[in-house]
């Protein structure tokens, strides 16, 4: 798979998924629902990531973005 996202970024929210979902690893393109999570583990994920990027991230913006791909690109597009 090919991804536009740069790799720090995805590599952050791979890291910040595994913890919060207590997993060894996770795919880029999986649904965050469809492996454990559940709106209370997208809220620690949202915090996560606005704690190590100091971008905020809406809760509307990461529920529809809802993978790996598109956490990090919503970090790629708060930074801009």
């Amino acid at each position: 798979m090919t991804s536009a996202t740069p790799g720090p970024a995805l590599d952050l929210v791979r890291t910040i998924w595994c913890d919060v979902l207590e997993l060894e690893e996770v795919a880029d393109d999986v649904n965050f629902y469809a492996v454990g999570g559940d709106s209370l583990k997208l809220i620690a994920v949202v915090e996560r990531l606005r704690l190590a990027t100091g971008h905020p991230v809406r809760m509307v913006d990461a529920l529809h973005a809802g993978t790996v791909e598109g956490h990090a690109g919503l970090l790629a597009d708060s930074a801009s």
